[in-house]
């Protein structure tokens, strides 16, 4: 006895448990994560890296870290953000360390750290 068991490329076009994610206009929650966070003029802004965070529930969550470096007045504030999806496909930004200077170094490693469980 034989079986019709379909190709690959016919299983992709109709399979719901494609792994294609290049549809027009859709942004996956890992791409919402990593964009530039909107900042005043002057500021930078620095994506560090991706993680997974547990939540009240214990699922794991996507999450992204953000350096951003403030200059106003001529004083200088470095802020580690912690991003993660938020509902209607919004992020949500949380303010995680604020150090006075540029503190970049310091903050990448923990925002590192952090992301890899050691903090």
């Amino acid at each position: 006895m034989l079986l019709d068991v379909p190709t690959k490329a016919e299983t992709s076009r109709t399979s719901p448990t494609s792994t294609d994610t290049t549809m027009p206009g859709v942004v996956s929650a890992d791409d919402r994560l990593r964009r530039p966070l909107f900042v005043g003029a002057g500021d930078e802004t620095e994506y560090v890296c991706s993680s997974a965070l547990t939540d009240h529930l214990g699922r794991a969550r996507p999450a992204a870290w953000h350096l951003v470096l403030h200059r106003a007045g001529g004083e200088t504030w470095t802020h580690l953000y912690r991003v993660l999806p938020d509902h209607g496909g919004h992020v949500m930004v949380l303010l995680a360390r604020a150090c006075a200077g540029d503190a970049r170094e310091a903050l990448r490693r923990i925002a590192v750290r952090a992301a890899l469980g050691l903090a």
